[in-house]
Protein backbone atom coordinates (compact mmCIF):
# COMPACT_ATOMS: atom_id res chain seq x y z
CA UNK A 1 0.00 0.00 0.00
CA UNK A 2 2.62 2.31 1.27
CA UNK A 3 4.56 2.06 -2.57
CA UNK A 4 1.10 2.48 -4.09
CA UNK A 5 0.83 5.46 -1.95
CA UNK A 6 3.99 7.28 -3.27
CA UNK A 7 3.28 5.79 -7.16
CA UNK A 8 0.11 7.75 -7.04
CA UNK A 9 1.91 10.95 -5.66
CA UNK A 10 4.26 10.48 -8.10
CA UNK A 11 2.71 10.26 -11.09
CA UNK A 12 0.48 13.26 -9.87
CA UNK A 13 3.29 15.81 -8.86
CA UNK A 14 5.70 14.68 -11.58
CA UNK A 15 3.91 17.39 -14.65
CA UNK A 16 3.80 19.85 -12.15
CA UNK A 17 7.78 19.40 -11.00
CA UNK A 18 8.66 19.72 -14.35
CA UNK A 19 7.56 23.34 -14.37
CA UNK A 20 7.73 25.02 -11.02
CA UNK A 21 9.60 22.16 -8.88
CA UNK A 22 12.13 24.17 -6.61
CA UNK A 23 13.46 20.88 -5.42
CA UNK A 24 15.87 19.46 -8.20
CA UNK A 25 18.21 18.77 -7.04
CA UNK A 26 18.23 21.29 -4.61
CA UNK A 27 20.30 19.28 -1.55
CA UNK A 28 20.23 22.18 0.93
CA UNK A 29 16.89 22.31 2.31
CA UNK A 30 15.91 24.81 4.74
CA UNK A 31 12.48 25.20 6.34
CA UNK A 32 10.42 28.50 6.32
CA UNK A 33 11.12 30.19 9.31
CA UNK A 34 8.97 33.57 10.13
CA UNK A 35 11.71 36.02 10.47
CA UNK A 36 9.86 37.62 14.03
CA UNK A 37 10.26 33.98 15.80
CA UNK A 38 13.39 32.87 15.55
CA UNK A 39 14.15 32.36 18.97
CA UNK A 40 13.85 27.98 18.31
CA UNK A 41 16.11 25.46 17.27
CA UNK A 42 15.87 24.82 13.27
CA UNK A 43 16.94 21.84 11.71
CA UNK A 44 17.91 21.60 7.98
CA UNK A 45 19.45 18.32 5.57
CA UNK A 46 21.89 18.28 3.73
CA UNK A 47 22.63 15.22 1.20
CA UNK A 48 26.54 14.88 0.33
CA UNK A 49 26.11 11.76 -2.31
CA UNK A 50 23.87 13.81 -5.14
CA UNK A 51 24.54 11.11 -8.15
CA UNK A 52 24.75 7.27 -8.02
CA UNK A 53 24.50 4.85 -10.55
CA UNK A 54 21.51 2.83 -11.01
CA UNK A 55 21.12 -0.52 -10.33
CA UNK A 56 24.00 -0.22 -7.82
CA UNK A 57 23.28 -0.12 -3.79
CA UNK A 58 25.67 3.24 -2.64
CA UNK A 59 26.10 4.41 0.67
CA UNK A 60 24.95 8.35 0.79
CA UNK A 61 25.19 10.74 3.85
CA UNK A 62 23.02 13.28 5.03
CA UNK A 63 24.23 15.98 7.20
CA UNK A 64 21.52 17.04 9.92
CA UNK A 65 22.56 21.03 10.94
CA UNK A 66 21.06 23.13 13.42
CA UNK A 67 20.66 26.52 11.85
CA UNK A 68 18.45 28.12 14.97
CA UNK A 69 19.86 29.36 17.68
CA UNK A 70 18.24 26.80 20.57
CA UNK A 71 19.77 23.24 20.65
CA UNK A 72 17.55 20.40 19.49
CA UNK A 73 17.55 18.08 22.35
CA UNK A 74 16.41 15.38 20.36
CA UNK A 75 15.73 14.96 16.49
CA UNK A 76 13.84 12.01 14.63
CA UNK A 77 14.56 11.87 11.08
CA UNK A 78 11.74 9.91 9.00
CA UNK A 79 12.69 9.09 5.64
CA UNK A 80 9.99 8.34 2.60
CA UNK A 81 11.68 7.47 -0.67
CA UNK A 82 9.91 8.00 -4.21
CA UNK A 83 9.24 5.16 -6.63
CA UNK A 84 12.09 3.85 -8.32
CA UNK A 85 14.25 4.53 -5.20
CA UNK A 86 14.87 2.22 -2.04
CA UNK A 87 16.83 2.85 1.24
CA UNK A 88 18.53 0.36 3.42
CA UNK A 89 16.93 2.30 6.92
CA UNK A 90 14.65 4.90 6.85
CA UNK A 91 14.19 6.41 10.91
CA UNK A 92 17.21 7.89 12.45
CA UNK A 93 17.02 9.69 15.92
CA UNK A 94 19.90 12.05 16.64
CA UNK A 95 20.55 13.81 20.52
CA UNK A 96 21.76 17.34 21.30
CA UNK A 97 22.55 19.59 17.96
CA UNK A 98 23.49 23.09 19.86
CA UNK A 99 22.98 25.99 17.43
CA UNK A 100 25.43 25.88 14.41
CA UNK A 101 26.76 22.24 14.67
CA UNK A 102 25.52 19.22 12.79
CA UNK A 103 25.29 15.62 12.65
CA UNK A 104 25.43 12.87 10.00
CA UNK A 105 24.06 9.62 9.04
CA UNK A 106 24.27 7.04 6.47
CA UNK A 107 21.88 4.62 4.80
CA UNK A 108 22.56 2.51 1.62
CA UNK A 109 20.00 3.57 -1.24
CA UNK A 110 19.71 2.24 -4.96
CA UNK A 111 17.64 3.83 -7.72
CA UNK A 112 16.03 1.50 -10.61
CA UNK A 113 17.18 1.61 -14.22
CA UNK A 114 13.67 2.63 -14.76
CA UNK A 115 14.44 5.81 -13.63
CA UNK A 116 15.78 8.47 -15.95
CA UNK A 117 15.04 11.54 -13.97
CA UNK A 118 16.40 12.72 -10.32
CA UNK A 119 14.31 10.38 -7.73
CA UNK A 120 13.01 12.06 -4.53
CA UNK A 121 13.37 11.45 -0.92
CA UNK A 122 10.99 12.90 1.25
CA UNK A 123 11.87 13.33 4.91
CA UNK A 124 9.94 14.70 8.23
CA UNK A 125 11.39 16.19 10.56
CA UNK A 126 10.47 16.00 14.69
CA UNK A 127 12.16 17.51 17.17
CA UNK A 128 12.16 19.30 20.65
CA UNK A 129 13.60 22.12 22.28
CA UNK A 130 15.19 22.06 25.74
CA UNK A 131 11.72 23.35 27.30
CA UNK A 132 9.22 20.50 25.40
CA UNK A 133 8.30 22.29 22.67
CA UNK A 134 8.15 19.91 19.21
CA UNK A 135 8.65 20.88 15.72
CA UNK A 136 7.65 19.16 12.84
CA UNK A 137 9.45 20.35 9.09
CA UNK A 138 8.76 18.30 6.02
CA UNK A 139 11.77 18.49 3.37
CA UNK A 140 12.44 17.27 0.00
CA UNK A 141 16.04 15.71 -1.40
CA UNK A 142 16.44 14.74 -4.78
CA UNK A 143 19.84 12.20 -6.02
CA UNK A 144 20.28 12.07 -10.03
CA UNK A 145 20.42 8.55 -11.67
CA UNK A 146 23.82 8.21 -13.54
CA UNK A 147 22.76 6.21 -16.55
CA UNK A 148 25.64 5.37 -18.52
CA UNK A 149 25.49 6.66 -22.03
CA UNK A 150 22.54 9.20 -21.37
CA UNK A 151 22.81 13.14 -21.41
CA UNK A 152 23.61 14.51 -18.31
CA UNK A 153 22.05 18.15 -18.60
CA UNK A 154 22.85 20.12 -15.32
CA UNK A 155 22.76 24.22 -14.57
CA UNK A 156 25.50 26.13 -12.71
CA UNK A 157 24.49 29.80 -11.41
CA UNK A 158 27.22 32.53 -11.87
CA UNK A 159 27.20 35.07 -8.26
CA UNK A 160 25.38 34.01 -5.17
CA UNK A 161 23.92 37.43 -4.35
CA UNK A 162 21.38 39.64 -5.81
CA UNK A 163 19.53 42.87 -4.65
CA UNK A 164 16.07 43.89 -3.81
CA UNK A 165 14.11 46.12 -5.59
CA UNK A 166 15.90 46.11 -8.92
CA UNK A 167 16.20 44.56 -12.32
CA UNK A 168 19.27 42.51 -13.00
CA UNK A 169 21.12 40.13 -15.08
CA UNK A 170 21.19 36.64 -14.04
CA UNK A 171 23.86 34.60 -15.39
CA UNK A 172 24.13 30.71 -15.69
CA UNK A 173 25.57 28.15 -17.68
CA UNK A 174 24.10 25.01 -18.86
CA UNK A 175 25.95 22.05 -19.42
CA UNK A 176 26.45 18.10 -20.50
CA UNK A 177 27.71 15.42 -18.55
CA UNK A 178 26.94 12.89 -20.46
CA UNK A 179 26.43 11.94 -24.13
CA UNK A 180 25.41 14.14 -26.86
CA UNK A 181 21.92 16.15 -26.00
CA UNK A 182 19.62 18.14 -28.60
CA UNK A 183 16.39 20.05 -28.31
CA UNK A 184 17.47 21.67 -24.75
CA UNK A 185 14.18 23.68 -23.70
CA UNK A 186 14.83 25.40 -20.21
CA UNK A 187 12.06 27.20 -18.84
CA UNK A 188 12.63 29.36 -15.89
CA UNK A 189 10.00 30.44 -13.33
CA UNK A 190 10.38 32.72 -9.98
CA UNK A 191 7.56 31.35 -7.27
CA UNK A 192 5.56 33.61 -5.71
CA UNK A 193 5.76 37.42 -5.39
CA UNK A 194 9.55 37.28 -5.22
CA UNK A 195 10.08 38.40 -7.67
CA UNK A 196 9.65 38.31 -12.30
CA UNK A 197 11.39 37.23 -15.04
CA UNK A 198 11.89 40.51 -17.57
CA UNK A 199 11.01 38.78 -21.40
CA UNK A 200 10.74 35.63 -22.15
CA UNK A 201 11.39 33.01 -19.80
CA UNK A 202 11.92 29.88 -22.02
CA UNK A 203 15.63 29.80 -23.32
CA UNK A 204 16.30 27.20 -26.14
CA UNK A 205 19.89 25.33 -26.96
CA UNK A 206 19.76 23.04 -29.93
CA UNK A 207 22.98 20.92 -29.44
CA UNK A 208 25.24 20.08 -26.69
CA UNK A 209 28.34 17.50 -26.61
CA UNK A 210 29.57 15.57 -23.94
CA UNK A 211 31.47 18.31 -21.76
CA UNK A 212 29.86 21.03 -23.74
CA UNK A 213 28.22 24.33 -21.97
CA UNK A 214 26.80 27.14 -22.93
CA UNK A 215 26.61 30.72 -20.95
CA UNK A 216 22.87 31.99 -20.95
CA UNK A 217 21.24 34.98 -18.92
CA UNK A 218 18.20 36.41 -18.53
CA UNK A 219 16.69 39.88 -16.79
CA UNK A 220 15.30 39.38 -13.57
CA UNK A 221 13.56 41.80 -11.39
CA UNK A 222 13.58 41.16 -7.76
CA UNK A 223 11.02 42.31 -5.10
CA UNK A 224 11.17 44.89 -2.44
CA UNK A 225 9.80 42.37 0.09
CA UNK A 226 11.93 39.89 -0.67
CA UNK A 227 14.82 39.58 1.54
CA UNK A 228 17.77 36.92 2.95
CA UNK A 229 16.99 34.23 -0.15
CA UNK A 230 15.75 34.30 -3.59
CA UNK A 231 14.82 31.32 -5.54
CA UNK A 232 14.48 30.58 -8.83
CA UNK A 233 13.29 27.41 -10.77
CA UNK A 234 14.04 25.39 -14.19
CA UNK A 235 12.55 22.96 -15.24
CA UNK A 236 14.83 20.94 -18.70
CA UNK A 237 13.72 18.95 -21.48
CA UNK A 238 16.40 17.28 -23.97
CA UNK A 239 16.55 14.48 -26.12
CA UNK A 240 19.26 11.64 -26.74
CA UNK A 241 20.35 9.96 -29.91
CA UNK A 242 17.28 8.30 -30.03
CA UNK A 243 15.04 11.30 -30.05
CA UNK A 244 13.84 10.04 -26.49
CA UNK A 245 13.01 12.46 -24.52
CA UNK A 246 13.97 13.18 -21.10
CA UNK A 247 12.68 15.57 -18.41
CA UNK A 248 14.52 17.60 -15.37
CA UNK A 249 14.16 20.49 -13.03
CA UNK A 250 16.47 22.59 -10.64
CA UNK A 251 16.47 25.07 -8.23
CA UNK A 252 19.18 27.77 -7.46
CA UNK A 253 19.09 29.62 -4.37
CA UNK A 254 20.55 33.11 -4.13
CA UNK A 255 21.35 35.50 -1.26
CA UNK A 256 19.65 38.64 -0.88
CA UNK A 257 21.86 41.51 -0.26
CA UNK A 258 20.32 45.29 0.59
CA UNK A 259 20.48 48.06 2.40
CA UNK A 260 18.56 49.40 5.06
CA UNK A 261 17.75 53.02 4.88
CA UNK A 262 16.30 55.12 7.74
CA UNK A 263 13.67 57.98 6.72
CA UNK A 264 11.26 59.99 8.76
CA UNK A 265 7.83 60.21 7.65
CA UNK A 266 6.88 62.69 10.29
CA UNK A 267 6.94 64.42 13.31
CA UNK A 268 5.24 65.90 16.44
CA UNK A 269 6.18 67.05 20.05
CA UNK A 270 4.18 67.34 23.19
CA UNK A 271 3.38 69.61 23.77
CA UNK A 272 2.76 71.17 20.50
CA UNK A 273 4.89 74.73 21.26
CA UNK A 274 8.33 74.02 22.43
CA UNK A 275 9.12 77.28 24.93
CA UNK A 276 12.48 77.72 26.16
CA UNK A 277 12.62 76.38 29.52
CA UNK A 278 10.23 73.29 28.90
CA UNK A 279 11.47 70.23 30.54
CA UNK A 280 10.35 66.43 29.42
CA UNK A 281 9.17 67.26 25.94
CA UNK A 282 7.78 64.60 23.91
CA UNK A 283 9.58 64.35 21.11
CA UNK A 284 7.86 61.16 18.83
CA UNK A 285 9.37 60.26 15.14
CA UNK A 286 7.13 57.96 12.63
CA UNK A 287 10.24 56.32 11.38
CA UNK A 288 9.98 53.91 7.80
CA UNK A 289 12.71 51.64 5.81
CA UNK A 290 12.94 53.46 2.96
CA UNK A 291 15.83 50.76 1.53
CA UNK A 292 15.52 47.77 0.28
CA UNK A 293 16.31 45.25 2.78
CA UNK A 294 15.22 44.85 6.58
CA UNK A 295 16.93 46.68 9.63
CA UNK A 296 18.12 44.32 12.16
CA UNK A 297 18.64 45.35 16.05
CA UNK A 298 18.77 48.92 15.33
CA UNK A 299 19.58 51.76 17.67
CA UNK A 300 18.01 55.53 16.91
CA UNK A 301 19.90 58.18 18.55
CA UNK A 302 19.43 62.09 18.60
CA UNK A 303 22.41 64.17 18.36
CA UNK A 304 21.18 67.03 20.02
CA UNK A 305 22.40 71.20 19.70
CA UNK A 306 22.91 73.29 21.86
CA UNK A 307 20.76 74.15 24.83
CA UNK A 308 19.17 70.89 24.05
CA UNK A 309 19.85 67.68 25.79
CA UNK A 310 18.21 64.56 27.49
CA UNK A 311 15.89 64.60 30.08
CA UNK A 312 17.15 61.63 31.59
CA UNK A 313 19.94 59.06 30.77
CA UNK A 314 19.05 56.72 27.56
CA UNK A 315 16.33 59.70 26.71
CA UNK A 316 17.86 60.32 23.79
CA UNK A 317 17.96 56.78 22.29
CA UNK A 318 15.32 54.07 20.66
CA UNK A 319 15.79 50.49 19.90
CA UNK A 320 14.35 48.98 16.59
CA UNK A 321 14.66 45.02 16.75
CA UNK A 322 13.19 44.70 13.17
CA UNK A 323 11.94 46.87 10.27
CA UNK A 324 10.63 45.87 7.33
CA UNK A 325 11.51 47.82 4.23
CA UNK A 326 7.86 50.26 3.54
CA UNK A 327 7.09 49.68 6.82
CA UNK A 328 7.23 52.05 10.07
CA UNK A 329 7.22 52.34 13.75
CA UNK A 330 7.26 55.22 16.64
CA UNK A 331 10.02 56.37 18.58
CA UNK A 332 9.66 58.26 21.63
CA UNK A 333 11.74 60.60 22.89
CA UNK A 334 12.51 63.31 25.86
CA UNK A 335 14.42 66.07 25.68
CA UNK A 336 15.12 69.55 28.05
CA UNK A 337 14.99 72.96 26.73
CA UNK A 338 17.50 75.71 28.34
CA UNK A 339 16.05 79.04 29.43
CA UNK A 340 18.93 80.40 27.24
CA UNK A 341 17.79 78.90 23.94
CA UNK A 342 16.60 81.74 21.38
CA UNK A 343 13.45 81.49 19.45
CA UNK A 344 14.36 79.37 16.07
CA UNK A 345 14.78 76.16 13.96
CA UNK A 346 17.27 73.78 15.28
CA UNK A 347 18.58 71.17 13.48
CA UNK A 348 18.41 67.64 15.69
CA UNK A 349 20.86 65.10 13.59
CA UNK A 350 18.70 61.25 13.56
CA UNK A 351 21.70 58.94 13.94
CA UNK A 352 21.54 55.23 13.44
CA UNK A 353 23.71 52.23 13.86
CA UNK A 354 23.88 50.90 10.69
CA UNK A 355 20.86 52.57 8.17
CA UNK A 356 21.99 55.87 7.39
CA UNK A 357 21.16 58.86 9.26
CA UNK A 358 18.68 61.79 8.49
CA UNK A 359 17.63 65.24 10.34
CA UNK A 360 14.90 66.81 11.48
CA UNK A 361 13.96 70.68 12.52
CA UNK A 362 12.41 71.26 15.82
CA UNK A 363 10.90 74.79 16.50
CA UNK A 364 11.30 76.44 19.40
CA UNK A 365 8.75 79.54 20.14
CA UNK A 366 8.94 82.78 21.38
CA UNK A 367 8.11 82.78 25.30
CA UNK A 368 7.15 85.54 27.71
CA UNK A 369 9.36 86.33 30.51
CA UNK A 370 7.68 88.82 32.77
CA UNK A 371 10.54 90.00 35.59
CA UNK A 372 9.47 92.43 39.00
CA UNK A 373 11.83 95.40 38.10
CA UNK A 374 10.64 97.83 41.15
CA UNK A 375 8.99 97.50 44.40
CA UNK A 376 8.31 100.04 46.62
CA UNK A 377 6.38 101.42 49.71
CA UNK A 378 3.64 104.09 50.33
CA UNK A 379 4.54 105.75 52.56
CA UNK A 380 7.82 103.95 53.47
CA UNK A 381 7.17 100.74 55.97
CA UNK A 382 8.99 99.51 59.06
CA UNK A 383 8.76 96.82 61.22
CA UNK A 384 4.42 96.68 62.85
CA UNK A 385 3.54 99.20 59.61
CA UNK A 386 -0.13 98.55 59.05
CA UNK A 387 -2.13 99.00 55.26
CA UNK A 388 1.45 99.71 53.62
CA UNK A 389 0.86 99.81 50.05
CA UNK A 390 3.20 97.84 47.87
CA UNK A 391 3.86 99.07 44.53
CA UNK A 392 5.39 96.57 42.64
CA UNK A 393 6.80 97.60 38.67
CA UNK A 394 6.38 94.38 36.57
CA UNK A 395 8.04 94.04 32.75
CA UNK A 396 7.76 91.39 29.86
CA UNK A 397 11.03 91.08 28.55
CA UNK A 398 10.45 88.11 26.24
CA UNK A 399 9.08 87.57 23.00
CA UNK A 400 5.57 86.90 23.29
CA UNK A 401 2.85 88.10 25.25
CA UNK A 402 1.71 87.17 28.82
CA UNK A 403 -2.01 86.56 29.36
CA UNK A 404 -4.14 86.25 32.09
CA UNK A 405 -1.27 86.80 34.29
CA UNK A 406 -1.18 87.03 38.32
CA UNK A 407 1.34 88.19 41.04
CA UNK A 408 1.64 86.68 44.24
CA UNK A 409 4.30 87.58 47.26
CA UNK A 410 5.78 84.78 49.77
CA UNK A 411 7.08 86.76 52.56
CA UNK A 412 6.96 85.78 56.15
CA UNK A 413 6.85 89.63 57.34
CA UNK A 414 3.96 90.29 55.11
CA UNK A 415 0.28 89.63 55.29
CA UNK A 416 -2.75 91.19 53.77
CA UNK A 417 -3.55 91.46 49.55
CA UNK A 418 -0.86 89.11 48.71
CA UNK A 419 -1.84 88.26 45.35
CA UNK A 420 -3.88 90.00 43.08
CA UNK A 421 -4.23 89.93 39.24
CA UNK A 422 -2.14 91.86 36.28
CA UNK A 423 -3.74 90.93 33.44
CA UNK A 424 -2.53 90.84 30.05
CA UNK A 425 1.48 91.92 29.77
CA UNK A 426 2.45 92.54 26.10
CA UNK A 427 5.62 91.97 25.12
CA UNK A 428 8.30 94.41 26.61
CA UNK A 429 5.26 95.92 27.92
CA UNK A 430 4.82 96.65 31.92
CA UNK A 431 2.50 97.16 34.40
CA UNK A 432 2.48 98.46 37.91
CA UNK A 433 0.12 96.57 40.50
CA UNK A 434 -0.72 97.90 44.07
CA UNK A 435 -0.87 95.09 47.17
CA UNK A 436 -2.25 96.24 50.53
CA UNK A 437 0.33 94.74 53.13
CA UNK A 438 0.69 94.71 56.91
CA UNK A 439 4.16 94.67 58.21
CA UNK A 440 5.03 91.93 61.29
CA UNK A 441 6.74 93.91 63.77
CA UNK A 442 9.33 91.09 64.00
CA UNK A 443 10.55 91.96 60.82
CA UNK A 444 14.33 93.44 61.07
CA UNK A 445 15.12 96.98 59.33
CA UNK A 446 16.79 97.30 56.12
CA UNK A 447 16.38 95.57 53.14
CA UNK A 448 14.23 92.23 53.56
CA UNK A 449 13.97 89.28 50.62
CA UNK A 450 10.55 89.03 48.59
CA UNK A 451 9.26 86.13 46.40
CA UNK A 452 6.83 86.80 44.02
CA UNK A 453 5.37 83.87 42.24
CA UNK A 454 4.21 84.86 38.38
CA UNK A 455 1.83 82.92 36.65
CA UNK A 456 0.30 83.40 33.16
CA UNK A 457 -0.98 82.05 30.03
CA UNK A 458 0.58 81.55 26.59
CA UNK A 459 -0.82 79.51 23.83
CA UNK A 460 -3.20 77.85 26.15
CA UNK A 461 -0.51 76.74 28.75
CA UNK A 462 -0.21 78.18 31.96
CA UNK A 463 3.70 79.09 32.88
CA UNK A 464 5.28 79.84 36.03
CA UNK A 465 7.93 81.52 37.23
CA UNK A 466 9.26 82.80 40.42
CA UNK A 467 11.45 86.02 40.51
CA UNK A 468 12.81 87.62 44.09
CA UNK A 469 13.18 91.58 45.22
CA UNK A 470 14.08 93.13 48.12
CA UNK A 471 11.96 95.84 50.20
CA UNK A 472 13.46 98.18 52.17
CA UNK A 473 12.17 99.20 55.78
CA UNK A 474 12.98 101.74 57.34
CA UNK A 475 13.92 101.51 61.43
CA UNK A 476 10.85 101.76 64.05
CA UNK A 477 10.16 104.93 65.73
CA UNK A 478 10.58 105.49 69.62
CA UNK A 479 8.09 106.83 71.94
CA UNK A 480 10.36 107.19 74.60
CA UNK A 481 10.62 111.19 74.57
CA UNK A 482 6.95 110.70 75.68
CA UNK A 483 7.86 109.66 79.38
CA UNK A 484 10.52 112.21 79.49
CA UNK A 485 8.52 115.05 79.44
CA UNK A 486 7.01 114.69 82.87
CA UNK A 487 10.78 114.31 84.76
CA UNK A 488 11.18 117.27 82.61
CA UNK A 489 7.82 119.34 84.03
CA UNK A 490 8.98 118.16 87.53
CA UNK A 491 12.76 119.01 87.31
CA UNK A 492 11.38 122.49 86.32
CA UNK A 493 8.91 123.10 88.77
CA UNK A 494 11.40 121.84 91.93
CA UNK A 495 13.44 124.31 90.31
CA UNK A 496 11.15 127.28 90.50
CA UNK A 497 10.33 126.20 94.09
CA UNK A 498 13.97 126.44 95.10
CA UNK A 499 14.41 129.49 94.00
CA UNK A 500 11.61 131.01 95.99
CA UNK A 501 12.97 129.59 99.20
CA UNK A 502 16.83 131.31 98.50
CA UNK A 503 14.99 134.83 97.64
CA UNK A 504 15.00 137.06 101.03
Amino acid sequence: MRKLFFLLVFLLIIPVAQIESQQIPVQIQLPRINPNQTDRPVISLELLDKRIEVEKERNITIVVKNIGNKTAKEVIVDLYPSIFLSLSETRFVLRNITPNSSKSFVTKAKISKYASTPVEIWARLTYWDGEGNVYTDYVQLSIEPAIPGLPDIRIIPSGSSLSPDRVQKVSFRVMNLGGRAHNITIYLQIPGNMGAIIGQGMLKIDELERGESRELSVDVFVSPNAYGAFVMNAAISWQDYRNFTFYGAQSFGYKVMGEPVIGVITYSTYPDKVLPGDKRVRLVLVITNVGNYIARDLWVNLSLPNGMRPSFGGSDTFRIPALLPNSQVQASYQLDVDDEVKPGNYRIDVVTSGAGNTSIYLTVFGKADPCVLNVSSIPRASPGSRGVKLNVLIKNNGSADAEDARLEVISPYLTGTTSVAVGNIPQNGSKSVIMEVDVSEYAPSGYIPLEFHITWSQDSRTISKVVTAQLSLEERRSNSYLYSIPIVLLVISLIVILRKRIRP
